[in-house]
């Protein structure tokens, strides 16, 4: 039996990849929602003494035994949010509740955010930055299917798996993309059919094959999408 071409090869590999990144996006996002709803099981306990005491509060600002500041729980503009800051006073951590958006968000020792864990019309999110706040990973979910895309350090992205869902006909693809953005291998399926499709510098198909009920089938095409070869006809 023949070998995979290296090109297969190469794709199956990254798909592995993909597929292990995206389960531990997703056990950070059960986690991230841990922590989040006990964090407001204290700070709700919290308000409620504090309420007992000295009555309705608009803010609550609480500092360590430096006299900084380090937590603010508050109002704005009709919209609750809270704020966490390191001993320097860097923001760290906060939570924002608007009418357009709700979520969790992470800086690093710099004030940089690194990763929002939110909902934006209904449609749940984790995203991932880098220290030049760049987005490099999105997951998210939405009535139509789930999606995790990776990028680059350039902003162009770099790969996409994607899966459907609620549709007659649900789609499974990954692809590939090169440092300029464009796709370079797609590899998809459902259950009537299935294929890799490889693309040259411009994002232009030049090379795939699928299988479906009635069998296999091989293309090559050239740079004007005119078929060089086809098999079967």
């Amino acid at each position: 039996m023949p070998e995979p071409a290296p090109d297969v090869m190469n794709v199956l590999a990254r798909l592995e990849v993909l597929n292990g990144e995206l389960r531990t996006l997703r056990r950070l996002g059960v986690y991230c929602l841990i922590f989040i709803i006990v964090l407001l099981g204290i700070l709700a306990w919290g308000v409620v003494r504090l309420q007992g005491r000295t009555g309705e509060m608009k803010e609550i600002a609480l500092r360590d035994e430096n006299g900084k500041q380090r937590l603010w729980l508050g109002v704005v503009k009709g919209s609750p949010g809270l704020e966490f800051y390191d001993e320097n006073q860097k923001v760290i951590g906060g939570l924002k509740m608007t009418p357009e958006e709700r979520g969790l968000l992470l800086f690093d020792e710099n004030g940089q955010k690194r990763a929002v864990l939110g909902v934006t019309k209904g449609e749940p999110s984790l995203i991932l930055f880098d220290e030049n706040g760049k987005a490099t990973a999105d997951l998210s979910d939405s009535r139509t299917g789930t999606a995790l895309a990776l990028g680059g350090e350039n902003d162009k992205p770099r790969a996409s798996l994607i899966v459907e869902k609620n549709r007659p006909v649900r789609n499974s693809n990954l692809i590939l993309f090169d440092e300029d953005g464009k796709p370079r291998a797609n590899l998809g399926g459902n259950k009537e059919r299935n294929g890799l499709i490889l693309g040259d510098e411009n994002g232009q198909p030049r090379a795939g094959m699928t299988l479906q009920k009635k069998g296999p089938h091989l293309f090559l095409k050239d740079a004007k999408d005119k078929d060089i070869f086809s098999e079967p006809h």
